[in-house]
């Protein structure tokens, strides 16, 4: 699901059926990424700056975007979930 917690966090995260289609969701959360990229660039430089250090992260069936300041402790809780 997409839960907006405020202006500047964003988590976008899904569970796809089955591990063969990470990949596809994958490429759909970077598309995305890119997206947010391209709207910030111009305009809201903070959120440029958090977009630019996101990256999208698999686990097994899990694909993750976790658009924060705190983006890399988002990432570790993600990981050690696993």
């Amino acid at each position: 699901g997409n839960q907006k917690l405020s202006a500047n966090v964003k988590i976008l995260d899904v569970m796809v059926t089955d591990k063969e289609k990470s990949p596809a969701a994958k490429q759909i959360y970077i598309s995305r990424l890119d997206g947010l990229k391209q709207q910030s660039q111009s305009y809201d430089a903070e959120s440029y700056a958090i977009a630019s250090a996101c990256e999208v992260e698999v686990e097994g069936n899990y694909v993750a975007l976790f658009f924060s300041e705190h983006n890399e402790g988002m990432v570790s809780m993600f990981n050690e979930a696993f």
